[in-house]
């Protein structure tokens, strides 16, 4: 829908970018609580993301800023497991860009059949390359902060996920 989108239109058809990253959180529900899972590359290289950007002059300062969306697709097998937010929809995923898609991605677009290229391109990453664990709490009482350690696997025993 960013084609669609009133908030995204502009950005999606001239400001593309990609977002370099190690890895991602999803929450999964189960029993009223959530559990942060992390996902990431089996081969540990960084993933590159579709994103968004866009600057905008914030009313209360007068500052300029520079910030970026990330796109999302529907979600793979492994999502589906994962992203289960009795909120939304369905579950979502980032938009994972393959090595030989990054460059089109960026690419400018020119007509119509250009935006459905890169329409194309917003799809499911196959799950076969991902790996996932759960880690500690992302927030709360429970949060160790934004360490390294935050990524390690964490067990917690009420939670038997089958990936």
């Amino acid at each position: 829908t960013i084609f669609e989108k009133p908030s995204f239109r502009h950005a999606a058809r001239e400001k593309r970018c990609l977002v370099y990253i190690d890895g991602f959180y999803e929450h999964h529900h189960f029993k009223g609580s959530s559990y942060p899972f992390y996902i990431s590359f089996k081969n540990e290289e960084p993933m590159v993301l579709g994103g968004l950007w866009s600057s905008w002059e914030n009313p209360e300062t007068g500052e300029w800023l520079t910030t970026f969306s990330i796109v999302t697709t529907k979600g793979n097998t492994l999502l589906s497991k994962i992203h289960n937010n009795p909120r939304l929809a369905g579950p979502r995923m980032p938009l994972i860009l393959p090595d030989e898609m990054e460059e089109q991605w960026l690419e400018p677009i020119d007509e119509e059949l250009d935006i459905k290229k890169v329409q194309e391109l917003i799809r499911s990453f196959p799950e076969g390359e991902l790996e996932y664990r759960t880690v500690r709490k992302l927030r709360g009482k429970q949060y160790i902060g934004n360490v390294p350690e935050i990524n390690e696997k964490y067990d917690y025993p009420e939670l038997k996920f089958a990936g």
